[in-house]
């Protein structure tokens, strides 16, 4: 199976432009197509949260101010998504897409972006989103995570500069869990096409001797692949995971997400959010 259905997130263009060249990579590796969702905020949901004793014309300003900036950011993104599609020699339709051929279109809904994103990024055979920069407005961590746990659906997370190719070589970070097994699976588009798949284990001894039969099972897909370890290190996985990528040469980081929980994670930290936050190459995760 193949990915015939890619949604991008797309928002302001100083984030979203990384989402869109790995989305339109991918496109043309697969002959996808390749929906770019941009979520509008509707500003009169605010209202409720405004502060008691603004006056009514207060309001209707600062809701048209709101609208002005919603539409000139769609604007913004519209025109970014547009002259990438062009730099690719990607059509950009309007109906319905023609399967096996690169295609793509913008289209635009108003409501809370984690909500929109969760509910469309459903019926995607993989959602792109721009991983967390420390320099960007978005995404929020919210929308990556509805992406990630509200949607079945495998996230591919673009780094600040996505490489022109996206899983030549891949590397699979693998702990025997049940999202890192769900990965692999949204995976195999990539790693039937790779050049090289390198299977990361670390963990205890089960987990050594799982990645054993997880090349087992690659093979029976015709997916030769080389097994390397690392020593357990708790939570702290996340920058060794990184380098170990790149002594591979890896382009593509195929991992389960959020394998303890989000509250967890949150407060002492972990290999999702380290990776969310850091990693230097397209990242397909699962949860």
């Amino acid at each position: 199976m193949d990915y015939r259905k890619l949604m991008v997130v797309v928002g302001s263009p100083e984030a979203s432009g990384p989402a869109v060249d790995a989305a339109l990579t991918v496109a043309r590796k697969f002959d996808s197509h390749v929906e770019a969702l941009h979520v509008r905020a509707d500003p009169r949901q605010a209202i409720p949260y405004m502060g008691e004793g603004m006056s009514g014309a207060m309001v209707e300003d600062i809701l048209r101010v709101a609208e002005k900036e919603a539409a000139d950011r769609a604007a913004k993104g519209r025109a970014l998504f547009d002259e990438k599609c062009r730099a690719a020699g990607v059509e950009i339709v309007e109906g319905a897409p023609a399967s096996g051929k690169v295609s793509a279109r913008w289209y635009e809904v108003t409501g809370r972006e984690e909500e929109v994103v969760a509910r469309h990024g459903r019926v995607a055979d993989l959602i792109v989103a721009a991983r967390k920069s420390e320099s960007a407005e978005i995404p929020s961590t919210a929308v990556l995570e509805a992406a990630l746990l509200e949607t079945g659906r495998a996230l591919l997370l673009a780094p600040p500069t996505p490489p022109a190719e996206i899983g030549g070589t891949a590397a699979i970070a693998w702990l025997g869990s049940v999202e890192a097994a769900r990965a692999v699976g949204a995976a195999l588009p990539f790693l039937s096409r790779a050049k090289e798949v390198h299977v990361i284990a670390w963990g205890e001894q089960e987990s050594s001797s799982s990645a054993q039969e997880l090349q087992n099972y690659l093979a029976l897909h015709d997916i030769e692949s080389r097994l390397s370890t690392m020593e357990s290190m708790g939570a702290d996985v996340g920058e060794p995971l990184i380098a170990e990528c790149k002594g591979v040469g890896a382009d593509l980081l195929v991992m389960g997400g959020y394998t303890r929980s989000r509250l967890r994670q949150m407060i002492l930290g972990g290999t999702t959010n380290h990776i969310l936050h850091h990693a230097a190459i397209p990242v397909l995760m699962a949860h």
